[in-house]
């Protein structure tokens, strides 16, 4: 080889490992940028139209995330406040894949236990529940939604409620007593 043909092979060589270089340092900051953050109140609320006088419904998520794991809180009402089920820091468990979340929420009114997904979208959760993970000792059907879209809770009590979680003991069971 002549030194004529190295010199175009070494920059082409040296330009092609510059540029995948670049694009897996970008493709690394924006999956580290595009991390969705599930922390904070997620909330929905169902109201009677024909009756308007009845109190909402309402279904509200409390969640603190560590790393790719989630740990929170759940309170559910139906319409006219007939029927509660409201969980404690821990009720809700789960990890975070990319914009997903699985969670095993506590129906606490069953002692039941529901696999669920979240899958977020800018301010948006869209909720659908899998299937019961763990039957209940009470026989009695789960208020929990099916399926559902929360958006983030932004009013005051929401969020002070969302920081009492993140206060309280709401931690893996593997987790506690290991810090």
């Amino acid at each position: 080889m002549d030194k004529d043909s190295v010199v175009p092979s070494l920059r082409s060589a040296f330009i092609a490992s510059l540029l995948s270089g670049l694009i897996a340092c970008a493709a690394s900051l924006s999956a580290h940028a595009g991390k969705p953050d599930f922390n904070g109140a997620w909330s929905v609320e169902w109201c009677d139209k024909e009756n308007p006088q009845r109190e909402c419904g309402a279904f509200n998520l409390y969640l603190v995330q560590d790393g790719d794991r989630l740990c929170g809180e759940h309170q559910m009402a139906t319409v006219g406040l007939g029927r509660l089920d409201e969980g404690q820091p821990g009720t809700v468990l789960g990890s975070v894949s990319g914009n997903r979340a699985t969670v095993v929420i506590d129906a606490t009114r069953s002692g039941a236990k529901y696999m669920a997904t979240a899958e977020r979208t800018s301010n948006r959760l869209q909720w659908r529940i899998v299937g019961m993970v763990l039957a209940g000792e009470w026989d009695e059907p789960t208020i929990l939604p099916r399926k559902d879209t929360l958006t983030r809770d932004l009013r005051p009590n929401h969020v002070e409620h969302a920081k009492a979680v993140k206060d309280a003991p709401c931690r893996w069971p593997d987790a506690v007593g290991a810090e």
